[in-house]
C-alpha cells in the first residue's frame, strides 16, 4: 500500500478519530484561540507521529491480511468442494489418471521441498493451478465423449443424402405450379419445412465434427500435460542440483499454464481459479487431507 492510502486508512479509523476528539475537539471546547491552536498543531503532529507511524501501517496491514485471509478460506473452501464434486463425476479410468497424476505432483513438490530449492522460492502453488485445469479437461473429455456417442447414432450423412433429393424434388414441382394458388401455397410451406430440416441437419453435422475434432484437442492436452509433469519429475529425481532443475520446473509449468490451449473452446465450463496470496488449493480430495 502506498503511503497516500495508509494515510486514507488512518483518516477513516478509530486512532484518527480520538486524535480528533483529543486535540480539535478539546481545542473547540476550550472557547480560546490559543486553545485552538494548540489542539489544530496537535491534531497536525498526530498525523504525523501516528497516522505515518510504523506502528499504524503494521496495524493496517494485519488487518488487510486477516481480511484477505478470510476472504480465500471461503473461496477455497469453494473451490474444493467443486472440485471434489467434479472428480466424483469421472468415469474410473479418468479417477485412475487423475490421482496418479496427483501422486506425480506430490512426487515433484517432495523433491522441492529441499534447502537448495526452499532458497529460490520455487511456487509450488503453480501445481494446484495445473491440476485445476487437468481435471477440468477430464470433465470436458467425458461431456464431449457423451455427446458424440449420442451424435453418432443420428446418422447424419444418410439422413442428409435422404433429404437433398427430396428437397429437389419439391423445388422442382413448385416450379410448375401457378403462383398464388393454393397448391403453390401448400406446396411451398412443405418446401420450407424441408429446407429448414435440412439446414438444421447440416448444421448439427458440423458442430458433431466440430466436437469430434476437439474431444481430440482435449485428448492431447491431457497427454500433453501428464507426459511434461512425468518429465519434470524425472528431472528432479536425476539431476544432483535440485535449485537448477526447479527452475526449470518453474518455465515447463509456466509454459503449460500460459499456452491458452487448456482455455477457449476446450475448456470446460467450471469456476476459474482465483490468484491466491495466502491459501493453497492443493489438488487432493478434502477427505485425503
Amino acid at each position: 500500500m502506498t503511503r497516500l492510502g495508509y494515510l486514507k486508512a488512518f483518516a477513516k479509523s478509530f486512532p484518527h478519530g480520538v486524535l480528533a476528539l483529543a486535540t480539535l475537539g478539546v481545542g473547540f471546547a476550550s472557547g480560546e484561540p490559543l486553545g485552538l491552536v494548540v489542539g489544530a498543531t496537535a491534531y497536525v503532529l498526530g498525523w504525523v507521529f501516528v497516522g505515518d507511524s510504523g506502528w499504524f501501517r503494521r496495524r493496517v496491514d494485519a488487518a488487510r491480511r486477516a481480511e484477505l485471509e478470510r476472504r480465500e478460506d471461503a473461496a477455497v473452501a469453494e473451490l474444493r468442494a467443486e472440485r471434489d464434486a467434479l472428480v466424483a463425476r469421472l468415469i474410473p479410468p479418468q479417477r485412475r489418471r487423475y490421482d496418479a497424476l496427483v501422486q506425480v505432483c506430490r512426487d515433484i513438490e517432495g523433491q522441492l521441498a529441499g534447502p537448495s530449492a526452499a532458497a529460490i522460492g520455487f511456487p509450488v502453488e503453480k501445481l494446484d493451478g495445473l491440476m485445476w485445469s487437468f481435471l477440468g479437461l477430464l470433465g470436458n473429455e467425458s461431456n464431449l465423449a457423451t455427446f458424440i456417442e449420442r451424435e453418432t447414432m443420428e446418422d447424419f450423412d444418410a439422413r442428409i443424402q435422404n433429404l437433398e433429393p427430396e428437397v429437389t424434388t419439391l423445388e422442382g414441382e413448385l416450379a410448375q405450379v401457378e403462383p398464388g394458388t393454393p397448391a403453390y401455397e401448400s406446396r411451398m410451406q412443405l418446401l420450407a419445412s424441408r429446407q429448414e430440416s435440412l439446414e438444421a441437419l447440416r448444421r448439427r453435422h458440423g458442430q458433431f465434427l466440430r466436437a469430434r475434432e476437439n474431444l481430440a484437442l482435449v485428448r492431447a492436452e491431457l497427454d500433453r500435460v501428464e507426459e511434461q509433469l512425468k518429465l519434470v519429475r524425472s528431472d528432479l529425481y536425476a539431476s544432483k542440483s535440485v535449485g537448477v532443475v526447479s527452475l526449470r520446473v518453474n518455465d515447463t509449468i509456466d509454459q503449460l499454464a500460459s499456452t491458452g490451449r487448456l482455455g477457449g473452446e476446450v475448456a470446460p465450463s467450471i469456476k476459474e481459479m482465483p490468484t491466491l496470496e495466502t491459501r493453497r488449493l492443493g489438488y487432493g480430495l478434502q477427505s485425503e487431507g
